[in-house]
């Protein structure tokens, strides 16, 4: 009886893995945004995806979240890594943000690579950014759209 279980439940588990082989992964600026999406391929930049960014210091000041649209292009493919430029933009007349973002993109030596971004309202600010992953299959600069990666936000802050 328990035999059987743990064959069934191993067949499940090995069908999900292949699904997962197979299924598309999605580029995200956000966990609150929708992927990026590339209707002219990789190299055109990605339909703008918008969403707002705070923290706890905006909330102590009293000050909205601060709209922001962000686009890539994916710029080349090198070896097993892709390399994407980021545009964000500040969408807010009114209120100014700082912060810094990271992929799980890790250097050698095991440290995350952060990217600091300062916006005036209105202001539009660009970006160079690594991902590369043994589990996406990277064969040319197409394949980078589909690489599954996002954004972390951390020092949060307004400027």
């Amino acid at each position: 009886m328990k035999t059987k279980l743990l064959i069934r439940i191993s067949a499940m588990l090995i069908v999900f893995a292949v699904c997962m082989q197979f299924a598309k992964a999605q580029i995200y600026a956000s966990s609150q945004a929708e992927p990026f999406q590339f209707p002219n391929g990789a190299n055109e930049w990605s339909d703008p995806v918008s969403f707002t960014l705070s923290s706890k210091k905006f909330k102590d000041k009293g000050l909205e979240p601060v709209p922001l649209q962000f686009r890539i292009i994916v710029k080349k493919k090198l070896l097993l890594a892709c390399h994407f430029t980021v545009e964000v933009k500040n969408l807010s007349d009114k209120q100014g943000i700082a912060f810094e973002a990271r992929n799980d993109y890790t250097t050698v030596d095991n440290k995350y690579v952060y990217h600091k971004v300062k916006l005036k309202p209105g202001a539009t600010q660009t970006f160079n950014i690594l991902y590369a992953d043994l589990k996406c299959k990277i064969r040319d600069k197409e394949d980078c759209t589909t690489c599954g990666w996002n954004f972390t936000y951390v020092e949060v802050k307004p400027y």
